[in-house]
C-alpha cells in the first residue's frame, strides 16, 4: 500500500513540474513577443514621424503617438500578445490616421474618396457608345475592364464588376441616349413626313435558351424636306399586317410625328396591300385619314415580270422555280467563250426589231 502512495506522489510531482516547465515557457516567449513588439512599435513611430511630419515638423508629435498608444494597448492580456500580427507595421493604425488627418489636413481621406477608374468607365456614356459601335459583348467587357483595372492598381474586389452589372448600365445608358435623341428630334421643325417601314426574319439574339431562333424585325423611320430619321426596329411577334400597323403607329405617338405624316412607302406584299387587314388600311384607321401611298418600285416591277412568268410558263407552286434552280447549277459546265446568237423566226417582227433598235440605242448612248 505504501508502494502503491510512493509511486503515485512520483507521478504527480513529475506532472506539476513538466507543468510549470511549460508555464515558464511560455512566459518567457511571450515577454519576448512584447519585447519584439515594443521595439517594431518603435522603430515604426520614428520611420513614420521622419517621413510625413518631416525632420522640423515632428515636435510633440511622439508624446501624442504614445499616449494615444497607451490607451488603445491597456487591457491587452496574453493571448491577444499571442495573436500579434506580423504584419502590423505595414497598415497604420486608426488612431494614427486620426493624427495625421488632424496635422496634415484632410489629404488621406481625400485619397481614399478620389474616383476609380473602374467606376469611371461603368458610368461613362462615351464608352457605352463605343462598346455598342465595336459590337462587344458584356462578358468580353468584363474581362477587358478587368485587365485595365488591374494595370491601374486597382483592387477588384471593391468594384461592381459583374456580367449582370455590366449589362443594367449598357441598358441604362441606351435608354438616355434615346431619351436625348428623341427630344431633340421632336423640338425641331418638321414638314410633310412619309413613313417607311420593311420587315426581315433575323436571327434571335436574345434569345439565350435557343441560339438558332428567328424573330421578326421591323424597321420603321421617317423623311421629309432635309429630314430622315430611324425611330425604331422592333421585334414582333409575328409578321402580321396587324402587328406592324400597331408597331408602327405606337412609334409615330412615341416620337409625336403622327401628324406629319402625309404618306407610306413600303413593299407589295400581301401583309401590306391587302384592303381588309393589310397594314397600309390598319394604319389608316389608326390614323383616321386617308394617307398618299408610295408602293416601292422594284416589288411593283416584280410583280409585272411575275405575271408575265406565269402566262408563259404558268403558276409556280413555289418561290423557287425549279427550271432556273437547274439552269443555275449547269451555268459554270458552260463554255461561255463559245456562244452563238439565238436564231429566232418570232425576232423578225417588226415591233420585236423596233424594241431591239431602242434598247440598242439606249445602250450605246450610255456608254459614251
Amino acid at each position: 500500500m505504501k508502494s502503491l502512495r510512493l509511486c503515485l506522489f512520483i507521478v504527480a510531482d513529475k506532472y506539476i513540474r513538466i507543468l510549470l516547465i511549460e508555464q515558464e515557457e511560455r512566459t518567457l516567449q511571450r515577454k519576448a513577443m512584447e519585447e519584439e513588439r515594443r521595439k517594431k512599435e518603435e522603430k515604426r513611430k520614428q520611420e513614420l514621424k521622419i517621413y510625413v511630419a518631416g525632420p522640423d515638423e515632428y515636435e510633440g508629435l511622439d508624446d501624442r503617438l504614445n499616449a494615444d498608444a497607451d490607451k488603445d494597448t491597456e487591457g491587452e492580456d496574453a493571448e491577444e500578445c499571442d495573436k500579434f500580427d506580423n504584419d502590423y507595421e505595414i497598415e497604420i493604425p486608426i488612431y494614427h490616421k486620426k493624427q495625421l488627418t488632424e496635422a496634415f489636413g484632410e489629404s488621406l481621406a481625400n485619397e481614399d474618396k478620389k474616383p476609380r477608374l473602374l467606376e469611371k468607365m461603368l458610368t461613362s456614356p462615351d464608352v457605352a457608345s463605343t462598346l455598342d459601335r465595336i459590337n462587344l459583348s458584356d462578358r468580353k467587357f468584363v474581362l477587358l475592364a478587368a485587365a485595365i483595372a488591374k494595370a491601374n492598381d486597382e483592387d477588384l474586389s471593391t468594384g461592381p464588376l459583374s456580367h449582370s452589372t455590366v449589362h443594367r448600365k449598357r441598358s441604362s445608358h441606351r435608354s438616355a441616349i434615346a431619351s436625348d435623341v428623341r427630344q431633340e428630334f421632336m423640338l425641331t421643325e418638321k414638314a410633310a413626313l412619309v413613313v417607311h417601314w420593311d420587315g426581315k426574319i433575323m436571327k434571335d439574339g436574345t434569345n439565350r435558351e435557343d441560339p438558332k431562333s428567328t424573330a421578326d424585325r421591323l424597321a420603321i423611320s421617317v423623311t421629309g424636306v432635309k429630314t430622315e430619321k430611324i425611330l425604331g426596329i422592333v421585334k414582333l411577334t409575328s409578321g402580321t399586317g396587324a402587328a406592324q400597323a400597331s408597331a408602327t403607329f405606337k412609334l409615330l405617338k412615341l416620337w409625336e410625328v403622327s401628324s406629319e405624316v402625309v404618306g407610306f412607302s413600303f413593299d407589295t406584299t400581301a401583309s401590306n396591300t391587302g384592303c381588309t387587314s393589310g397594314a397600309c388600311t390598319l394604319l389608316e384607321q389608326k390614323l383616321q385619314r386617308n394617307l398618299l401611298h408610295f408602293a416601292c418600285r422594284h416589288h411593283i416591277h416584280e410583280l409585272i415580270i411575275g405575271g408575265v412568268f406565269t402566262a408563259l410558263f404558268g403558276p409556280s407552286r413555289s418561290p423557287n422555280i425549279a427550271r432556273f434552280e437547274r439552269f443555275q447549277r449547269f451555268w459554270p459546265n458552260t463554255d461561255q467563250r463559245d456562244y452563238k446568237p439565238l436564231d429566232e423566226l418570232r425576232q423578225d417582227q417588226p415591233f420585236l426589231q423596233q424594241l431591239h433598235a431602242e434598247v440598242t440605242c439606249h445602250e450605246k448612248t450610255t456608254r459614251k
